[in-house]
């Protein structure tokens, strides 16, 4: 030993306890023997005091150190003929007069340069101006470095370069002009000597924008990583759904502490907690969740990540994703024959159920004249009734609780999630139920009329299609020939489009429809099948202006525009890409691309009642229609059935 030498009333000891994590399946030097023979303890103190010791246990004591901050060097020699250094640890300890300090040290792999290669990848032609953010952070501590891209030609981006070996955290984020639209995060090690390559590759596009999934593989994997598990996600939400998950690791040591580390598409969101509750703020799009967990001494790294898919309740569907549809049409519920009957699937019985809408997991019918709301649980295909009362008998119009609250005649139904907006046709009025509750109240209306106001001096003529936008509710008002704005919170009634009867682009009262029978929206604009005007019409919500997007004189033909033909089309929903028309007269069910105004058929032929795929299946009289997001659901009303097209 080599000390400076102190007065002994001056000094102090201490004891340097070690513990050694350089067992050869961690190694970042694979071809060294890593089992440590001996240990060299450096310090560093005050006034330039310093020492160095040989020990071959896990334990010393030095003595006579002068008091004060003592930074301390431990360095791991194994048992080669010329001992390699394969390890250090350091700590600081205060040295005080006339005591012994334990301090305990950490001996981890040394590591020299490894190199680091990553490429990335995505469909081209869908980012107009991607660039790719990511860093690499020391799962032992320090500052992350970031990672510069190179982007290649419009579809891959590549990065190279040499780093100490060790562990890191590894994120990636992939941008769309500045926009993050995809991204993973992974634990990688880097070993001195030998190559890391990762391959990201985002597999396909979701909606403009939007990236669908990403697959990540890394060479070498880690070794004796922490095996991580999520509990708590879920593949598809609708907005605001909140998530609640926890990470757990399986094969830690009961002696281990664990940080983790939460990231959403590549971006680190502050959270160090095994459990985050998270999803409520996020729109429309896919979202790669991943958790790191690291020991305390960052030696030991495992992560985990889950996709999610947020898809939106809008307009009475769900929105976000484009369908993908074979044209396979199958019945979930309802015999045939016209009645009333609470059962499942083909034991249920409606009577010409009109309008359609759903949350994602139930479907919500206006069972027209049966005068009550059926919901049908999609998993089950369980049809029971939540509002309105078949013994009552027409005309009559009662507000109240389930089977108290009366409708007459009601032809279109669409909801936010937490209430249904009913058009009670007959009785002239929008009614509003509670799902968790049934109770059923009058929002706006009052008697056969026309008059923009709020509440109950507000008047409609036979509202048939009714959609919301979470904050307005949008109304067909058929034989008033005129699309219906109403404030939720208020009760206001105004006019957004329309006047009398007849075919007119234009904006606001300038257009002109004739029998407008249903509406839906995508947020932005409004689309509305003008029944006897055989068009779909659109409205641009924040300025009135109605235009022409698809439809010309009655008949059937597929094509772009006024090139195609519809007969009375009573329903229309979107997934935010394309309409899909209930063609009504014609028996079918058409699909229009917004983006070209595309008209194609989908399923149906001539009237009648056939299970079957494309033109194979058979309708009589389709007139509300939806979607969950995976399948198109149809109010096949003069079937008394609700028909399922996958």
């Amino acid at each position: 030993m080599n000390f400076f030498q102190p007065s002994k009333k001056d000094t102090g000891s201490i004891r340097v306890l070690i513990t050694e994590k350089l067992s050869a399946s961690k190694s970042l030097l694979p071809s060294l023997d890593m089992t440590p023979a001996s240990y060299t303890i450096k310090g560093s103190g005050p006034a330039g005091a310093s020492f160095t010791q040989k020990v071959t246990g896990t334990s010393a004591t030095i003595s006579n150190l002068v008091a004060g901050a003592w930074s301390i060097i431990v360095e791991a020699y194994n048992g080669d003929a010329s001992p390699t250094l394969i390890g250090s640890g350091t700590g600081t300890v205060a040295v005080t007069a006339g005591k012994t300090e334990s301090l305990g040290i950490t001996v981890i792999p040394l590591s020299g340069n490894g190199s680091l290669s990553l490429t990335v990848s995505w469909p081209s032609g869908v980012l107009s101006s991607p660039t790719v953010e990511a860093s690499l952070t020391p799962t032992t501590g320090g500052s992350a470095q970031s990672l510069s891209f190179t982007i290649i030609a419009d579809n891959s981006a590549s990065y190279s370069s040499d780093f100490i070996a060790g562990y890191y955290t590894l994120s990636l984020c992939l941008k769309d002009g500045g926009v993050v639209v995809g991204g993973k995060t992974d634990t990688v090690r880097i070993i001195k000597g030998e190559l890391t390559t990762g391959s990201y590759t985002f597999s396909s596009v979701n909606n403009p924008g939007t990236i669908s999934g990403v697959s990540l593989t890394i060479t070498p994997s880690l070794a004796d990583p922490y095996l991580v598990s999520i509990t708590g996600g879920e593949s598809t939400i609708i907005t605001g759904t909140t998530l609640n998950l926890t990470a757990t690791v399986s094969n830690a040591d009961a002696s281990e502490e664990i940080e983790y580390a939460w990231y959403v598409n590549g971006v680190d969101q502050g959270v160090s907690s095994s459990s985050w509750s998270c999803g409520s703020s996020w729109a429309i799009g896919y979202y790669q969740i991943d958790v790191v967990a690291i020991s305390e001494d960052g030696t030991r790294a495992g992560s985990e990540g889950i996709g999610v898919n947020v898809y939106g309740l809008l307009g009475g569907a769900i929105q976000g994703k484009a369908l993908s549809l074979t044209g396979e049409v199958t019945t979930l519920a309802g015999s045939g024959w016209q009645g009333y009957t609470n059962g499942i699937g083909t034991l249920a019985a409606f009577s010409y159920p009109y309008g359609i809408t759903t949350d994602g997991k139930n479907l919500y019918v206006a069972d027209k004249q049966n005068n009550i709301i059926r919901k049908i649980i999609i998993d089950t295909s369980e049809v029971i009734t939540i509002a309105g009362n078949t013994n009552i008998g027409c005309g009559a119009y009662y507000d109240g609780v389930g089977t108290n609250a009366c409708f007459y005649y009601p032809g279109a139904i669409t909801t936010d999630g937490t209430n249904l907006y009913v058009a009670d046709t007959d009785n002239n009025r929008i009614r509003k139920i509670v799902i968790a509750t049934g109770e059923v109240t009058t929002l706006a209306g009052s008697t056969k009329g026309y008059s923009d106001g709020t509440g109950s001096a507000a008047q409609f003529d036979c509202p048939t299609g009714i959609t919301t936008d979470g904050t307005n509710l949008y109304v067909a008002d058929y034989y008033n020939h005129r699309i219906r704005k109403i404030v939720i919170s208020t009760g206001e009634v105004t006019t957004l489009a329309g006047s009398s009867y007849g075919y007119a682009d234009g904006t606001g009262t300038a257009a002109q429809f004739d029998y407008p029978s249903d509406i839906t929206t995508d947020g932005t604009n409004l689309y509305v099948a003008d029944s006897m005007n055989n068009r779909i019409r659109k409205i641009v919500i924040s300025t009135g202006e109605v235009t022409t997007l698809a439809g010309s004189s009655f008949g059937y033909a597929d094509g772009t525009g006024t090139a195609a033909q519809f007969y009375c089309p009573c329903g229309l929903t979107t997934d935010g890409t394309n309409l899909y028309v209930a063609d009504t007269d014609n028996n079918r069910i058409r699909k229009i691309v917004i983006a070209t105004s595309e008209v194609t058929t989908l399923a149906g032929s001539s009237e009648g009642y056939t299970d079957g795929t494309g033109s194979a299946a058979q309708f009589d009289c389709p007139t509300g229609i939806t979607t969950d997001g995976t399948n198109l659901y149809v109010a096949d009303s003069y079937n008394h059935r609700i028909r399922c097209i996958k």
